[in-house]
């Protein structure tokens, strides 16, 4: 969920370079990787 990175101490975000996987079995896969502001 939304938010979670800010309950750890030190907070943890999403920072270039890291990548989300989210798959559903029989329906795919998505792959986003982050990178920096331009």
């Amino acid at each position: 969920p939304p938010g979670v990175g800010m309950g750890f101490k030190p907070p943890k975000y999403l920072k270039p370079g890291d990548v989300m996987e989210l798959e559903i079995a029989g329906l795919g896969r998505q792959r986003q990787e982050v990178v920096a502001d331009s």
